[in-house]
């Protein structure tokens, strides 16, 4: 999967996002990530967010597309404001329904001269997870929302190719969590286009409570 999307995915979306959370075992680690994002002599820079009274989240090389988020699972009440992870030495956003995806992930290798094992989101909840929260997004980030919906329509149509069930494990996990995860589920569906009609069929036919109460 990830060899054949590496081609198909353009490069401008390409981008590394780090996250924290309560569900991913990391022992007593800590490291200063800002200072090791520095001392790769890569050019990467803080960027500012809109209120510059809030800490940055975000890392960019100048010139270039890579781009590191660094993410943490909404909690609380939510104010959109970045949360402090202390044994990061940074400042996380909080992204909604994040748990979802960390619940599931796969060890996989990056290709850099060497080989280095990180750890990504299961596929099939990664395309999900982009039609939920697209559904959540205000409207001045509409933008981004369309730009969820088409990456979550491309990694759908490798999936179900290659990996139909993966798609149907997800979209099932997804309707046991309650109504409001498949009712923004079901939105994201029904914007997807209609090349991927078949796909839209499946994962609605699983958005069906009936079928976990019997």
């Amino acid at each position: 999967f990830k060899q054949k999307t590496a081609y198909e995915i353009p490069k401008r979306d390409w981008s590394s996002d780090v996250c924290s959370s309560d569900l991913v075992a990391i022992g007593d680690v800590e490291v200063d990530l800002p200072a090791t994002l520095e001392s790769l002599n890569m050019g990467f820079l803080p960027v500012p967010g809109l209120d510059p009274r809030r800490p940055e989240t975000s890392f960019v090389v100048r010139g270039k597309t890579l781009r590191v988020d660094l993410l943490t699972p909404a909690r609380g009440r939510r104010t959109g404001a970045p949360v402090r992870i202390p044994r990061l030495k940074a400042s996380a956003q909080p992204l909604e329904f994040l748990d979802y995806l960390l619940e599931a992930t796969v060890d996989v290798p990056v290709i850099n001269g060497g080989a280095t094992m990180v750890k990504v989101p299961d596929p099939a909840r990664f395309a999900l997870h982009k039609l939920i929260v697209s559904m959540d997004r205000p409207v001045s980030f509409q933008a981004k929302a369309v730009k969820d919906r088409q990456q979550a329509g491309e990694m759908i149509e490798v999936l179900m190719q290659d990996r139909p069930g993966d798609i149907e494990l997800a979209a099932e996990n997804i309707n046991a969590r309650g109504p409001g995860w498949r009712k923004r589920l079901k939105e994201g569906v029904a914007r997807l286009p209609d090349t991927l009609a078949e796909a839209k069929q499946k994962i609605l036919g699983l958005m069906s409570w009936q079928k976990f109460v019997a």
